[in-house]
């Protein structure tokens, strides 16, 4: 009788213990997710959003500043493209450019020169816009839609 509830105890434990599973059933259901989503990446990496597929990258600018600005793009010391004299309510056309880190140089004779460096891959766009300050507004890189 003094060991009963000792054995009972005992008994209960390895039974929860037993009935408690550390992992879960649909292990190879989860594996065959994770492959497909796997997949699924590297199917994004080459089309996204259905209506890019290996599209170069690109930028333009919209000026909504004051005064005229340059756009200058470069990959290490080699100029991609560039548009001057970007005029007052202007928007340049899309300039394509290469994969790999971009350096995209805003300048103009009065207010600023400013540089920012992006990694740009397939299907990306820079869409930079002046604001209305004459200050480069704090946009990213997307992706082309």
């Amino acid at each position: 009788m003094k060991n009963l509830r000792k054995i009972m105890i005992a008994t209960i434990v390895i039974f929860m213990m037993s009935a408690c599973s550390i992992e879960p059933l649909d292990t190879e259901n989860s594996s065959i997710d994770s492959e497909n989503a796997t997949a699924n990446q590297s199917n994004q990496s080459n089309e996204v959003d259905d209506g890019c597929v290996d599209a170069n990258p690109r930028v333009r600018l919209t000026n909504n500043g004051q005064v005229n600005y340059d756009l200058d793009v470069y990959i290490g010391n080699t100029q991609l493209g560039s548009v001057h004299d970007i005029l007052p309510g202007e928007t340049t056309e899309w300039i394509i450019i290469s994969e790999g880190e971009i350096l995209f140089a805003v300048s103009n004779d009065t207010y600023m020169d400013e540089k920012v460096l992006y990694d740009m891959t397939l299907c990306m766009e820079f869409d930079m816009e002046i604001g209305v300050d004459n200050q480069l507004t704090s946009a990213v890189p997307g992706v082309i839609e």
